[in-house]
Formats: C-alpha cells, structure tokens, sequence
C-alpha cells in the first residue's frame, strides 16, 4: 500500500513465532528496522 510506503517496517514474533521471526531477521535484516520479540523460544 503505497500509503505505508515510508512507515518503519518491523517484526512480530511470541514465542515460537519469536524464533521464526529472529531467524528471518538475521537472513534478511535490511527488509526491517527491527524486531519485537516476546517469550522467543530460542537460546
């Protein structure tokens, strides 16, 4: 949506979906300004 365009894009993750979320953030992390994670289930 080109009305977003310019917004700052970050990632979501709890729990499992932490994992997965600090996993595609560290393949690609020029696509996102950050990551939220809560709970991550990851060491």
């Amino acid at each position: 949506n080109p009305e977003y365009r310019n917004l700052p894009c970050f990632l979501l993750g709890q729990s499992m979906g932490g994992a997965v979320a600090l996993k595609i953030h560290l393949k690609q992390p020029q696509a996102w300004n950050g990551a939220i994670l809560i709970a991550p289930m990851c060491k």
